[in-house]
């Protein structure tokens, strides 16, 4: 990279808090999965049924365990160097003067204060989405897997 530009790449990193923005996409990534998490297990165990506590507490700690490591994979030390990369290959350096240039700007300031929660709740967005088109997607499979059936008989593998 050349050295004027990874100046530049440096400085978007420090001025958008790259690492702190990470961290905080997490962490409310974190929250909304906790709580869906806890919505899945009321919904396959209603409160009230046997065991149900047991089960919703054994799930929020196997829920730490996961995070604990997704937390210690996705870390901005580790990224780094890929996402040295990613802005090298994507952006000039007159593009990334001209971010930092708005960054520093009230406006920019406040996009990038802002930025991790518009982050995560696109995520939730996307996951809500896809829940709600499971039950169409499993009907497309199961027609689909029918089709395969009638098409190549009960063939090992076809179930």
């Amino acid at each position: 990279v050349d050295p004027a530009k990874m100046a530049a790449i440096e400085e978007m990193f420090t001025v958008t808090k790259a690492d702190q923005m990470i961290g905080q996409v997490l962490s409310q990534v974190e929250i909304g999965l906790r709580g869906q998490i806890s919505k899945s297990v009321n919904d396959l165990i209603p409160p009230g049924s046997d065991n149900h506590s047991k089960i919703l507490a054994d799930s929020q700690e196997f829920e730490k365990q996961i995070f604990a490591m997704v937390e210690g994979r996705i870390d901005f030390q580790k990224m780094k160097p890929e996402l040295v990369k990613i802005y090298d290959e994507t952006l000039t350096t007159e593009e990334i003067t001209a971010a930092l240039t708005f960054y520093k700007s009230p406006a920019g300031a406040a996009i990038l204060q802002k930025l991790p929660t518009i982050t995560a709740k696109c995520v939730l967005l996307g996951q809500q989405m896809m829940r709600d088109a499971m039950p169409e997607l499993q009907k497309m499979t199961k027609v689909w897997v029918e089709s395969m059936k009638n098409k190549y008989g009960d063939a090992p593998g076809i179930k």
